[in-house]
């Protein structure tokens, strides 16, 4: 069969579309975790993230380097702090290769998917830029499908609600077609066209080359609020602009 990423015929794996890791904190005692996605529809009970096959071994090998940065970076070095108290948290010394291709990798992976669950996932024109700078471990400039990110906290305990998978998703707002997703206790925005956001200031929140991302911080209810394209949307990029 023929691998997504590489285009070469081999033995394929049942590849993650989300790696387990981002799962992991959410199992309960059967190994079951709920997966929203982020419309009307009920959650999915999981017993492993979604899986397909999708990519070759090598191929795998080549994604999972960033994802191991990343699951080293977030989920063991733990940036964030355990108590947020200001509305935005500025994050240093990030790999900026490694995180946007792990970024970029999900959102393509969703894309390229024929799972049901990510059926109204895709990129259209943007599919096949996108695979090149995975397999060629490109992450281009901060503005080539640039990556913001907010801190999603509990109202009252002001902690980071690291208790909910979302997405990949395909949303649209105001000229923009983006990805949302939710995991790590964080609403991720990957812009998937060749518009810029009309604010200047979402754009000083992407992630940049030396390795700087400021994340806006939300309520949690506010994103669980707003079920389909709108509001979640809206309200994330509401408080980049502050």
């Amino acid at each position: 069969m023929t691998c997504a990423l590489c285009k070469l015929e081999e033995p394929l794996q049942k590849s993650h579309i989300l790696p387990e890791f981002v799962y992991k904190p959410h199992y309960d005692e059967k190994h079951r975790t709920l997966l929203f996605d982020g419309r009307e529809s009920p959650p999915t009970m999981l017993q492993k993230g979604l899986r397909e096959p999708l990519l070759c071994r090598r191929c795998e090998g080549r994604i999972g380097r960033s994802e191991d940065y990343f699951a080293r970076y977030w989920y063991q070095d733990h940036p964030l702090p355990a108590v947020v108290t200001t509305p935005t948290i500025t994050l240093t010394d990030i790999d900026y290769c490694r995180f946007k291709i792990f970024m970029l990798s999900i959102v393509w992976r969703g894309a390229v998917s024929r799972l049901a669950q990510l059926r109204a996932m895709t990129l259209g024109s943007h599919e096949e830029p996108m695979r090149r700078m995975i397999l060629e471990g490109d992450p281009g400039r901060p503005d080539k499908y640039p990556i913001i990110g907010e801190v999603l906290v509990d109202s009252d305990t002001r902690r980071p609600c690291d208790d909910v998978v979302v997405g990949p998703i395909r949303d649209r707002f105001e000229s923009q077609w983006l990805c949302r997703m939710v995991f790590g206790g964080a609403l991720w925005i990957v812009f998937t066209s060749n518009r810029k956001p009309s604010d200047p200031v979402v754009e000083s929140r992407f992630l940049t080359q030396a390795g700087q991302l400021t994340m806006g911080v939300g309520l949690f209810k506010d994103f669980a609020a707003g079920s389909g394209v709108a509001r979640a949307i809206r309200e994330s990029l509401r408080h980049q602009r502050r």
